[in-house]
This record gives C-alpha cells, structure tokens and sequence, in this order.
C-alpha cells in the first residue's frame, strides 16, 4: 500500500509535498508527506466513488455533484487537519514562552551559565516547549554545539517568535552581552504581543458575529424570498390564459423565466461559496490567517444550508 500512496502522492506538486512534510513536523506527527497525501488522495476517490455508485439509485446529477464536494471536503480536510495541530502546539509553547525566558533570566542573574539556567527553567507545566528544552540541551551533551542544539528546538514547531527568541539569546550568549536584560525584555515583548493580539479579537467580535449572522440568516432568508416570490409568479401565470394577459398589456409576464429549481441550485451554491469566502476572511479577522478560516467553514456552511430548508420548508407550510 505504500508504494501505492507514494505513486498518487505525485499527483501533488513538489512544493505542496514539501510543505505538507513541514507541516507533517510541526504537528508532531510522525509520517512521511507522500503516505499522507496519497492515502488522503485513495480515500477521497473511495468516497467519490461509493457516493456515485449510490448516485445511480436516485438523481445522477446531484450525486456527481455531491461526490465531487465529498472528494473536495476529504482531501482539504487532510490537508488541513496537521495545520491545525502545528497551531494548536504553536500557540502552547507561545503561552509557555515568556515564563520560561523570565526563569532564565532569574537563573543567569542568579550565577549559572546559560546552559545550566535553560536546563533548570525546564518544568512540567510548561509542556511541549519543556520537552523541546530538554532534547536540545541533550544534544548539547553530545556532538552537537549548543547553539545548534538550540537553532533544532524550532523544526517541531514553527513558532516565528521562539526562532526569534533563540537567536536573541545565541546571539547574546556569543557576544558576551547583557543576557539576563535582554531575556525579560524579549519576554516583556512577547507577553505584550498576546495581550494585544487578544485585544484585537475582542475589538474585531463584533465584526466576526455579524458576518456570521449575515451569512447563516441574512442570505438564507433573503434566497427564500425571491423563490417565494418566483413561485407566486408562476402560479399567477398559470391561473390566467396567455391571451387575456396579452390584451391587458401583461405579455411580459407570459416570457420564460428562470425555474423555481434553478434557483434553489443556484441559491445553495451562492449560500456554500459566500459561507467558505466569509470563513476565510473570520481566519483573517481572527488569526490573521485565511487557513485558520477553514475550521470555521465546517461549522458555517451546513448551519447556513440548514437554516436555508428550514426557512424554506416553514414558507412553504405557512404561505403555499
């Protein structure tokens, strides 16, 4: 099965089976890029093809359709499930950080050497980043410098301010310079940047809520309306004969007009692409991150679908 995985993993460029392997890192996830992708790709296609086998038992044209958005769902969801994880592991050691380097600084303030005051500031709360300090200064030991045991801490976890905050501290470990300062400082920096960013959040929720509202009601609503008001029409027009509205000056009322069905498959595709695109810009709103919108997209678009029948189905019993 393997070889099989790695033959559809070819299927992806060079530079998303690259990222897909960093990613793959930073999750923790101990797997090779190619069987990732290429056991996402086989049972995507597995679950294409069961949904148009039961395709044949009913309409053909929507289970195409739903078998490509299945196919479409599995593969971005397997692609997205260890960007999730890097974050989720990325935002720990971005909590844990500034505790640590403020324990440093007390350490080298207090007479150990920079190794010695990493290795102590090590503690079991502090998670994944603790793991991480200890690998490292277990390299240290052996073949390895320090300053390259330190530059590895971050291939786990792709955090850009860990990566900053090791090379402030090699840098000042090198240059002899004034290590315990330099330590709160970026400790101070960082603490600051999370209160801001939560601040952000807080600032921007309103924002946040009102697309989702928008999204989830505002556009279902308003696609039930215009089919309401389309079926009206055509229930107008079927009660009247063509030439009695002709002689009245009503003969516009007799050309063809888009079909109730039309524009309910219509309505659905607006509904899913403008709940995906607004799932993304939350990402953006929120971490700063289209990707990070995605998660949302799970919650968004079946809430926006379900509240478009329910709408539907409660016009159609009230008003029809």
């Amino acid at each position: 099965m393997k070889r099989i995985y790695i033959f559809l993993s070819r299927l992806y460029p060079a530079n998303a089976r690259a990222d897909m392997g960093r990613k793959l890192m930073h999750a923790g996830l101990d797997t090779e890029p190619e069987v990732w992708l290429g056991k996402s790709l086989l049972f995507g296609m597995l679950v294409a093809i069961v949904t148009l086998l039961i395709g044949t038992f009913g309409n053909q044209a929507l289970f195409i359709v739903l078998a490509v958005v299945m196919f479409l769902s599995y593969v971005v969801g397997a692609y997205s499930i260890p960007f999730f994880m890097a974050e989720k592991r990325a935002e720990s050691v971005e909590e844990a950080l500034p505790s640590v380097l403020q324990l440093m600084a007390s350490n080298v303030r207090a007479g150990m050497t920079p190794y010695q005051a990493m290795k102590v500031s090590a503690r079991d709360e502090f998670g994944l980043l603790k793991d991480e300090i200890d690998t490292a200064t277990t390299k240290a030991l052996g073949s390895e410098s320090f300053a390259q045991a330190l530059m590895g801490m971050n291939d786990h976890i792709g955090l850009p301010v860990l990566e900053r905050a090791i090379k402030l501290f090699i840098r000042s470990v090198e240059s002899g310079g004034y290590l315990a300062k330099i330590l709160e400082e970026t400790a101070r920096d960082i603490n600051e940047n999370i209160m801001m960013r939560k601040q952000l959040i807080s600032s921007t929720r309103t924002y946040t809520i009102l697309i989702i509202l928008t999204i989830m009601i505002g556009m279902p609503v308003l696609m039930n309306i215009s089919i309401h008001f389309t079926e009206r029409v055509e229930k107008m027009k079927s009660a009247f004969d063509p030439g009695d509205l002709e002689e009245l000056g009503f003969g516009m009322f007799m050309e063809e007009a888009f079909s109730v069905d039309f524009l309910v498959n219509m309505s659905l595709v607006i509904i899913i692409v403008s709940a995906f695109i607004a799932s993304l810009l939350i990402g953006v709103i929120v971490k700063g991150k289209e990707k990070y919108g995605l998660k949302y997209a799970i919650m968004l678009v079946p809430a926006s679908l379900i509240v478009f029948y329910t709408v539907r189905y409660f016009i159609q019993t009230m008003f029809l």
